[in-house]
């Protein structure tokens, strides 16, 4: 008997136990089952996006906002597409001077390039864009309220109709054209520039754009256009006297080096373009196209405010380097320079009328 109700008692925990098993069973399915579900849901809310890897290129070394504000661009946009898109950048003119860069996104070869507004006035679309870059035409006495007015200007409805313009005609689209550079200072070897008559006959190094020559012509010198990646040697070599650049490019390209004399002329402002091939840009979603300008903005930011510190601090850094700094009657340049304007005759009276009466 004992021996009996043993064996009943097993058989009767074998069949629970089974059965407590088989719910388990039906219970770890069911999570599976469900897990799988919202996580296949949330993966379908996620937006997708095509990879893609950009080619990005600068004519300037490591050492420079704007080259840190393109890597900038790149960590926000993958960060944003979540992997999906990067952005090589290459510094040191690896893919070309500024004006061949400008070509091969005109050409479909890389997608962005960051350089000058005065290169990107060279093409066809962007010529008006050459007025912010005359002589003393800012009035704005520190480069804070020179960039704080920039930023307005931009936004305005005749700007962007040229930013528009200049998109669709020269196959160059400027996600911002306000990567704040700052004032443009001459550096000479021989002796300061206190006066326009010291710049007589002197060979300076200028921007390769008329825009970017004018203001050293009208002042008496020998305007030499030259890329930056070659103004370093063309100096320490003797084949230019002086070159033209905000303090912080001067102590970014080492030209403390071969330069002696830093002159505080301010004679014209300059920003940088980033800049991205159209027909690239119109092959995006208006979503991804969104990302991009976001990104393009936020890393503009970026570099402005390294810039504007940088522009400051590279003073003084100069100084400790062995540049004599010396300040300039302003008014004396301002004088000789007023009638720069009239050399360019491609920028639109309409236009110009325009850009003089955002000014006052």
């Amino acid at each position: 008997m004992k021996t009996g109700n043993f064996k009943k008692s097993g058989e009767g925990e074998c069949k629970m136990k089974s059965r407590n098993l088989a719910i388990l069973g039906v219970v770890i399915a069911s999570f599976f089952v469900f897990s799988n579900i919202f996580s296949t849901s949330a993966m379908a809310a996620e937006p997708g996006f095509p990879k893609m890897v950009i080619k990005a290129g600068v004519s300037v070394n490591t050492d420079f906002n704007f080259y840190k504000a393109c890597v900038k661009f790149g960590e926000l946009m993958k960060e944003r597409t979540k992997g999906a898109v990067e952005v090589e950048v290459f510094p040191n003119g690896q893919l070309g001077n500024d004006e061949q860069m400008a070509e091969q996104i005109r050409n479909g070869i890389i997608q962005m390039w960051a350089g000058g507004n005065a290169t990107l006035a060279m093409y066809k679309g962007w010529e008006p864009l050459s007025a912010t870059c005359l002589p003393f035409i800012l009035k704005q006495d520190t480069e804070e309220t020179q960039n704080n007015f920039l930023n307005q200007l931009y936004e305005m409805p005749f700007m962007k109709e040229m930013a528009e313009t200049g998109a669709k005609t020269s196959g160059i689209r400027a996600l911002n054209l306000n990567l704040f550079y700052g004032l443009r200072h001459v550096t000479t070897k021989n002796k300061p520039i206190k006066t326009p008559a010291d710049l007589k006959g002197l060979k300076i190094r200028t921007m390769p754009s008329a825009i970017g020559r004018v203001a050293m012509e009208e002042l008496g010198a020998n305007a030499t256009p030259m890329s930056f990646t070659e103004t370093y040697t063309a100096l320490q070599m003797g084949v230019i006297d002086g070159q033209e650049n905000p303090s912080a490019t001067i102590y970014a390209g080492k030209l403390y080096e071969v330069q002696k004399y830093l002159s505080l002329t301010g004679h014209s402002t300059q920003s940088i373009c980033l800049t991205i091939a159209e027909k690239f840009y119109q092959g995006l979603s208006p979503e991804l196209r969104t990302i991009f300008q976001q990104a393009a903005n936020d890393a503009t930011k970026y570099q402005t405010e390294l810039q504007l510190r940088d522009n400051k601090q590279a003073l003084e850094q100069l100084k400790q380097k062995g540049m004599i700094v010396n300040t300039v009657n302003r008014a004396e340049f301002i004088e000789k320079t007023k009638d720069a304007w009239k050399k360019f005759p491609q920028i639109p009276k309409d236009f110009y009328d325009k850009f003089m009466n955002a000014l006052k």
